[in-house]
């Protein structure tokens, strides 16, 4: 699966807003300190589930079966997770890039501050589709246009999957 963002990967990212207004430079502050808490929070939260014990048991042990494929699955959300919350972090850090151009930035930068903070400029790329949705010709692989907050609801549900799967350690016998 490959994860992509905005014109760090030759997406264009629009500076004009579809369908809104563009938010003045104490929205855009707003928005990026609040950007940055939950920056903060998403990655406590998965270092957090890198750690859990249930995991941690997990990594060196021999499995089979069921406990196999749960922990397959498991470990292909969290290596999801870690791959989005990438994608998340530089999509921050290109917003606070074009904020800290000017200490009053121009008409030009808000209005691409507000596309990236505001507008589907997450492209994840890599679901492949189903054989019997496929046509003669294809396609072979989906491609969805996210916004950062559609992002986060995407990432929260994939980490409430993966910290219910996690396996509780039970101590042996004495």
């Amino acid at each position: 699966m490959v994860w992509k963002i905005g014109d760090l990967y030759g997406v264009a990212v629009s500076g004009a807003v579809a369908g809104g207004s563009v938010m003045s430079r104490e929205e855009v502050d707003r928005a990026l300190d609040r950007l940055e808490v939950e920056k903060n929070g998403i990655f406590a939260a998965l270092l957090a589930l890198d750690d859990h014990p249930g995991y941690r048991l997990l990594k060196g042990a021999e499995l089979t079966r069921v406990t196999l494929q749960h922990w397959a699955e498991a470990q292909a959300l969290i290596s999801a997770l870690w791959q989005q919350f990438d994608v998340y972090k530089r999509t921050v850090e290109s917003v606070a890039a074009v904020r800290a151009r000017h200490a009053r930035p121009p008409q030009a930068d808000l209005s691409e501050s507000t596309g990236m903070l505001t507008g589907p400029v997450i492209v994840l790329t890599g679901a492949e589709v189903p054989l019997e949705r496929c046509g003669l010709f294809g396609p072979e692989q989906t491609t969805e246009r996210l916004t950062l907050d559609a992002l986060v609801e995407r990432m929260n549900t994939a980490y409430v999957k993966a910290a219910r799967s996690s396996p509780t350690p039970t101590p042996g016998p004495p």
